[in-house]
This record gives structure tokens, sequence and C-alpha cells, in this order.
């Protein structure tokens, strides 16, 4: 299963704990904040896909570089989308300068 049809599948948002956290702030926030714009890539993938990938490198004793997630990577958008989409969920989307936000977090934390 990829993750394009696993952000459609009921038993993987049920199953993995990250996206059922991730889908839960996305419930929960009247606004998505998009820091640097959303266009930061990922290449999310089911807990399953990666223990049977894993495994399968390990049984085959494979070496080198493995890519196990998406082949094409998503921005934060795109999922944020998806994964709206998959719940029936609309919501605004705000693009924030990273940068600037990024410098007042390191200055809160200070």
């Amino acid at each position: 299963m990829g993750i394009t049809a696993a952000l459609y599948n009921e038993r993987f948002t049920a199953h993995a704990a990250g996206y059922a956290r991730m889908l839960a702030t996305l419930r929960g926030a009247p606004v998505l904040p998009l820091f640097y714009g959303g266009e930061q890539p990922v290449q999310p993938i089911g807990i399953n896909d990666l223990a049977e990938g894993l495994g399968r490198i390990v049984e085959r004793r494979d070496t080198g570089v493995f890519n196990l997630g998406i082949q094409q990577p998503l921005t934060i958008r795109e999922l944020y989308v998806r994964m709206l989409a998959a719940a029936r969920l609309s919501r605004p989307m705000l693009p924030f300068p990273g940068d600037i936000c990024l410098g007042i977090v390191r200055a809160c934390e200070r």
C-alpha cells in the first residue's frame, strides 16, 4: 500500500499514531500555519510499509541507500490538503515566513 492509498484508508489512519495525531491537530486548528509557505518536502510512509521494507532488506542482506517512502515527495501543504480531503474537512491555510518565525521561537527559548 502506498501513502496515496493510505491517506484514504481508515485502517491506516486508525493504526498510524503519528498520522492520527497530525489529523487530530488539523481537526482542532481553526487555521493551519504553513511555515516557509508549506513548501517543505516530506515522504510519508505507513508503519506497515516501513516494517515490510526493512524486513525485505534484512532478509536479502541488501546494502546501500533505500527510499522506502513515496517516490515523489509531497509538500507539507499537499499533505495537509490530502489529509483534510480524506477527513472531509476544510481549513484555511496561512503561510508564514519561516525564518522570522524561527527567529522568534529561538528568542523565546532563551
